[in-house]
């Protein structure tokens, strides 16, 4: 069994392991959903949460499948996904405000 956060799916509960780097790549374009909603259709979220969240917790049920992801709770998707997102240790970082670019080198004799 590989550790992880334990989720409640169904009235049953699953160890959720972290992303792997295979389901990184195989779910690229579903993680792009995951990482940036907006302007993403509620289906095309839950759907890219469940693809997501099934490949995840095959690592340690293999037999879980769409049937079984379907028993997820509409509200309890957020915290699902803070799960799958959490484990594989991506984390929300705001981007620094009042940072600025490097000063560029004036052209002079000696560089020019």
């Amino acid at each position: 069994m590989i550790p992880g956060t334990n989720v409640d799916i169904g009235g049953k509960s699953y160890t959720l392991p972290p992303i792997n780097l295979r389901i990184y790549f195989d779910h690229e374009a579903d993680l792009a959903i995951i990482f940036k909603p907006e302007g993403n259709a509620d289906k095309a979220y839950v759907t890219a949460v469940q693809n997501v969240l099934i490949a995840s917790i095959q690592r340690n049920y293999p037999d879980f499948g769409e049937a079984d992801a379907m028993d997820i709770s509409y509200p309890d998707i957020g915290q699902i996904v803070k799960a799958l997102l959490s484990n594989a240790g991506f984390t929300h970082s705001p981007l620094e405000s009042g940072a600025k670019a490097p000063a560029e080198n004036p052209p002079t004799e000696a560089n020019s």
